[in-house]
Parts: C-alpha cells; sequence; structure tokens
C-alpha cells in the first residue's frame, strides 16, 4: 500500500475576480508518495510556483481539496514536515548564515545548541562551512541560493519542495546541489518536488510532470502545447 505525502483532488486556484481573474492552477489530481522524486516542468507562469505553494500549505485552493495524510491533515508551517526552497531570495538580512539556516528548528521547538549543530552540518554537505558567520548581504546570488537549501535540509522534512533550486548556481554547482538533495531524501526517506527549467535537474528525477496553462499533464503524453 502506497502513503502519500499530499493528495490533491481537482484542485483549482484563481486569484481576483470578475474580468481581472486569473487562474493558475486548473483542476489538478495527483498523489506525492513516500519516496518519490518529481521534477515539475513548464514555462513561466503555467503554474508551477503555485501548485508548490498550494502543495506546502502556503496557499489555499480556490476549490477542491488538499490533503496531508503523513501530517495528520496540514503542515502547519512546521519545517521537520513540509520544507520550502522559494526561487527568490528568502535569507533573513539581520542573521548570520547559521542563524538564518538553524531559525526555522528553533521556531519548531529545536533548541538552539542542537539547531546550530544541525545547521552546520548542512552547510558542510554544500560546502558552505567558510561562510557561517557571513551575513545575506555578503554572499553572491548562488550561495545565497545554497544556504537556503541548506535552511530546508537541515531541518529533515518528509516532504521538500524546491522551486528553480538552481535557478542561479553554474552547472558545476547546481549538479552537486542536486546530488545532495536527492542524497539527503534518500536518507530522510523524504519525498522530493523540484520545479525546473534544467535538463540536468530534471533528468536526475524518476517521475516527469509537466504543466501548461495550469494544467497539469505527466510527461509521457503527448506535448500539453498540443492539447488545446
Amino acid at each position: 500500500m502506497t502513503r502519500a505525502m499530499v493528495t490533491c483532488r481537482g484542485v483549482t486556484r484563481t486569484y481576483g475576480a470578475g474580468d481581472t481573474a486569473f487562474t493558475a492552477v486548473r483542476g489538478v489530481t495527483f498523489e506525492v508518495e513516500l519516496n518519490s522524486r518529481i521534477a515539475l516542468t513548464g514555462p513561466s507562469g503555467s503554474g508551477k510556483s503555485t501548485l508548490l505553494h498550494l502543495m506546502a500549505g502556503l496557499d489555499t485552493a480556490t476549490s477542491g481539496s488538499i490533503d496531508w495524510p503523513e501530517f495528520g491533515g496540514h503542515p502547519s508551517a512546521r519545517a521537520d514536515l513540509v520544507g520550502v526552497v522559494f526561487q527568490g531570495p528568502s535569507l533573513i538580512p539581520a542573521l548570520s548564515v547559521v542563524e538564518n539556516v538553524g531559525l526555522p528548528m528553533i521556531l519548531s521547538g529545536l533548541d538552539t545548541t542542537d539547531a546550530d549543530m544541525r545547521a552546520t552540518a548542512a552547510l558542510q554537505l554544500l560546502e558552505l562551512d567558510q561562510l557561517v558567520d557571513k551575513l545575506p548581504d555578503e554572499l553572491s546570488s548562488g550561495q545565497a541560493q545554497r544556504v537556503a537549501i541548506a535552511r530546508v535540509l537541515a531541518a529533515g522534512p518528509r516532504l521538500i519542495l524546491a522551486d528553480e533550486p538552481t535557478g542561479q548556481l553554474d552547472r558545476g554547482t547546481a549538479a552537486t546541489v542536486i546530488d545532495v538533495l536527492l542524497k539527503v531524501c534518500d536518507e530522510l526517506g523524504a519525498a522530493l518536488v523540484v520545479s525546473t527549467h534544467d535538463p540536468l535537474v530534471s533528468d536526475h528525477l524518476s517521475i516527469q510532470w509537466a504543466m501548461h496553462e495550469g494544467v497539469l499533464w505527466p510527461c509521457d503524453r503527448t506535448d500539453p502545447a498540443n492539447q488545446r
């Protein structure tokens, strides 16, 4: 029997109303099972980020249902259940690198000493241990993105949702990051969903999904652009 981390049934997300309404996600139905490795591809504006936010419990569906069976119904923004790597900058400017990585764990109830230890270990995995005392404005965009990834991995979540996690990275660093993501997910028994334009990333993941104009398609179907 499979175990679902998140289940969506007929989920639609519309912003605004009337003539200005925009539907970002249209009637999607799927399950993300334990240990899934999913690449979510599609052009900009196709609804990928919105779908990830819905899966994370950071946004609310306009219609349809979303459930997190393994998490007692809802992740409740707990870093040890669902971890999100955002596409844009997400570090707190006033905190050091190690403090940024440790903060979600502290907010989830872990004591500061243990949070620092886990944060340092995650930074070492991503070859960032020399930057632990730096502030975000002292980092390159690529370094800041790797710190954001370390912050998610350190908490040990059961479901990791990453929105273009290698978009700010060079090819060599991107390959290292996706390898680390997969290794940590294997160790945690976590499910992984990665939104990406990068074939280097999507080719590493065993399940391929695509979005087009808010509709979700398995990639073994006919090109969704032709299904009008």
